[in-house]
Order: C-alpha cells, then sequence, then structure tokens
C-alpha cells in the first residue's frame, strides 16, 4: 500500500488513531467476473447473502489526496505513476487492468486513480480528504438503486460493503457511484460527465411518471432532514412518522423509490 501524503499529515493520522496493522479478513461473497454486456468486468456474490450480509471489507492498495489541483498536471500525474511504481509488480498489472485512459501511462494511471477512487479521509489537524485505490472494489459496477452499499473505515482505511436487500448466488452486486439522493436527470448527468457512460439501469429505465415519482419522494427526504437538522419547531411527530415510513420504503424497496 502507498500513500501519498505530508509526514507531519501521516504521524498526526497515526497518533489519531490510524491502524493499517491488521489484514482484514474476506467475507468470500464475492467474485470478479467478465461481463461484456457491460464492456469489461463485473462481480457477482458467490454465496447467498440477506440484508446486512457483509460482501467486502479489504484495504486500498493506494491513498492520494483528493481535490488538489496538482493532479490536472504534467507534474502532479507524473507523482501518480510513481507512487503506483512503489507497488509489488502484481498490483501494478493489476492497476493497470483498471478501467481508466490516456495517451501516455502517466495520463492512464492518473485516470484510472480518478474514476476508481473511493472517498476516505485522514485526521490530523481536522479532516483531510483522500481518495482511496481499490482494486475488487472498484470491480463493483454502478446501479442507481444499488443492491450493496459501502462506506470506508477512516481508522482502518478498510473499504466494508455490505448487501441493502437478498442477493442470490451469482447475481451481480452493485453499488452507486453518486448519491443516492440526487434526483434522476442530475443523477445520469454527473455519471456521463464523470464516468463516460449513460445509465441504463432499471431505475433509470422506468417510465417518466415513476421517475417523476421517484424525484417526488427524494425530494420530500430532503425536506424532512434538513427541517429536523435546522431544529424546526414545527417539525411535528406526524412529519416525523412521514419521513421514517418514506425512508422505510426507500431501503425495503429500492425499485419504488
Amino acid at each position: 500500500m502507498v500513500i501519498v501524503a505530508p509526514t507531519e499529515l501521516f504521524e498526526q493520522s497515526l497518533d489519531a488513531g490510524l491502524d493499517l496493522s491488521d489484514d482484514p479478513i474476506d467475507p468470500g461473497s464475492l467474485k470478479v467476473v467478465q461481463m461484456p454486456e457491460k464492456g469489461g468486468m463485473g462481480a457477482v456474490a458467490t454465496r447467498q447473502l440477506q440484508r446486512g450480509d457483509a460482501v467486502q471489507m479489504t484495504r486500498p492498495v493506494a491513498l492520494f489526496p483528493s481535490l488538489q489541483p496538482i493532479w490536472t498536471t504534467r507534474f502532479g500525474r507524473s507523482i501518480r505513476r510513481q507512487a503506483i511504481d512503489h507497488l509489488p509488480l502484481q498490483t501494478r498489472a493489476a492497476v493497470g487492468r483498471l478501467h481508466g485512459e490516456g495517451e501516455n501511462e502517466d495520463d492512464f494511471i492518473s485516470s484510472v486513480i480518478d474514476r476508481n477512487m473511493f472517498a476516505s479521509k485522514l485526521y490530523g489537524d481536522g479532516a483531510n480528504y483522500f481518495g482511496a485505490v481499490v482494486l475488487d472494489g472498484s470491480r463493483l459496477n454502478h446501479a442507481c438503486r444499488p443492491n450493496s452499499v459501502y462506506y470506508v473505515d477512516h481508522e482502518t482505511q478498510l473499504l466494508r460493503v455490505r448487501a441493502v436487500e437478498s442477493i442470490s448466488i451469482g447475481e451481480e452486486l452493485t453499488i452507486s457511484y453518486r448519491s443516492l439522493e440526487m434526483d434522476r436527470a442530475s443523477r445520469r448527468e454527473d455519471l456521463r460527465e464523470s464516468y463516460g457512460f449513460d445509465c441504463t439501469c432499471s431505475h433509470c429505465r422506468m417510465s417518466e411518471e415513476l421517475g417523476n415519482l421517484s424525484d417526488q419522494r427524494l425530494r420530500r427526504i430532503q425536506e424532512l432532514r434538513n427541517r429536523y437538522f435546522a431544529e424546526d419547531p414545527h417539525f411535528l411527530l406526524g412529519m416525523l412518522g412521514s419521513s421514517l415510513i418514506i425512508a422505510k420504503r426507500y431501503v425495503s424497496n429500492a425499485r419504488i423509490i
């Protein structure tokens, strides 16, 4: 694993509890397979999964500061490539098989990092945003209403993926590359600009009427949440009840919302 960070920040992160000592336990739920219909690779379940079951727990092979203008420069792209060069040969080859584009090695590796990183943080003097490059995690394809969700544990830098619904053996495992609270038009445009594909998941193929209904529910969830966190005195118990009902539908039947 390589970490590109100022020495002081890395030492502060260790003092704040960063622990990279233990190897993660593989739950044995995921297998990477060819998916030519999607233009590359994907991941499928190797066992029957229920809601809440662990799909994957793995550590990234590289961490890079995110939101830094330097990565758009030739010098920055060279730094990224040199960092990846410090990985073992087999790991470097696996990074090179991830999706990316570029006219030379520096551009290609930088593109791979941009398109395959998961948001993470290192804690020093406040939170510092990083991007984590995870090999098998990057093989999880996108769905706007996925069957799995993920988060990065900032203390261990482990990517943890869990099922949010029942998943059969051999069924594709999916995550959302963007916030589940984005409306359909914004989500599809963002995916097109960031990843270069038009989403054709079942949620994006639903009728205009159902799509509008989905967007309305998302706006309602955001409205209720914002009023709650704003400590709105008019946020009545009945409103809280309605938000819980909508949220329950959102989790238990993703295809409806």
